[in-house]
């Protein structure tokens, strides 16, 4: 059947795969439709990307996600991000680099849960030779390099995977101490107090004032910092489910968010902190560029 969907209301798309799955006979379809892919449970998906080349998506490897966004499975190019700061970091940097509009180029940025679950992903849809780009961390307890490796080999610079540590431990420490009020500053002035609160508790003070902070973290302000964002629990709380949990709880004031990831990479541009992390981010949008057929950025692209 070929585009399944054609003057079909989404529920009656959803309704008509369900037929057909409880049939014992065999169907091929075709389709464009979120709906039909989402309601395709169990089904073999067959994927042509942007080049024209077929590939085989293992069951196992994306049904999780075909159940969560079946849309990644219809974008001429998606990226499968970590996490939400991530999936917010990145589209301030397509908006950029790629286009304002870069969803009407066919891009779809896609949440991955966690660094298992964006492998396992990245695994399945790289499985068939299919281009799909990928921004993951490097778990510090990593039991899977030999995977990873592999994805990488298969998808060279779409995939962009920290050496070590997270988006905001490669990020954050490229900001100087002279740049903590503007970024400490929420942009809507919401959790700015909690910020400064989240430091203050790690430095173990009451007073949470940018002059108190400063004082009490000497030159290792911009390690607490990283610590607070990334809710880093310290040592002698891990036992402590109470304070175990107000420490974690600190990455939440900070960017662990989608506005939270479009906030950072917005800072890294207004405090100056691009000709810093831009030998690490290059390689990646040149290669998204690349695959929209788009020039190059030069190495020095501001």
């Amino acid at each position: 059947m070929d585009e399944l969907e054609r003057g079909l209301e989404p529920y009656r798309q959803r309704r008509l795969v369900n037929t057909f799955r409880e049939k014992t006979s065999q169907i091929f379809v075709t389709t464009h439709s979120a709906a039909v892919i989402g309601a395709a449970a169990g089904s073999t998906l067959w994927y042509i990307d942007a080049r024209g080349a077929i590939g085989e998506l293992p069951l196992e490897k994306v049904a999780a996600h075909q159940a969560k966004d079946p849309v990644a499975f219809l974008a001429r190019l998606t990226i499968v991000a970590e996490g939400a700061t991530e999936v917010g970091f990145i589209t301030n940097l397509l908006a950029r680099f790629i286009a304002e509009n870069w969803g009407e180029q066919g891009i779809h940025v896609t949440d991955g849960g966690g660094n298992e679950s964006v492998l396992n992903l990245l695994e399945g849809l790289s499985s068939g030779g299919l281009r799909f780009a990928g921004f993951a961390d490097c778990e510090p307890a990593n039991p899977s390099p030999g995977r990873w490796q592999r994805v990488q080999e298969r998808l060279g610079n779409l995939l962009l995977r920290w050496p070590q540590g997270s988006l905001e431990d490669n990020i954050l420490p490229l900001f100087t101490p002279d740049d903590l009020d503007r970024l400490i500053a929420d942009p809507e002035d919401r959790r700015t107090g909690q910020r400064r609160r989240s430091l203050a508790d790690r430095l173990g003070i009451v007073e949470s004032s940018i002059e108190a902070i400063r004082e009490a973290a000497g030159n290792q302000l911009m390690a607490v910092v990283v610590q607070a964002a990334t809710g880093y629990v310290p040592e002698q709380f891990k036992d402590d489910k109470v304070k175990k949990g107000i420490f974690s709880g600190h990455a939440t004031q900070w960017f662990k968010s989608v506005e939270g990831g479009h906030e950072l990479a917005e800072k890294m541009f207004q405090l100056g902190v691009w000709p810093a992390a831009r030998t690490a981010l290059l390689p990646f949008l040149n290669a998204l560029r690349q695959t929209l057929n788009m020039i190059p950025l030069p190495d020095d692209q501001d």
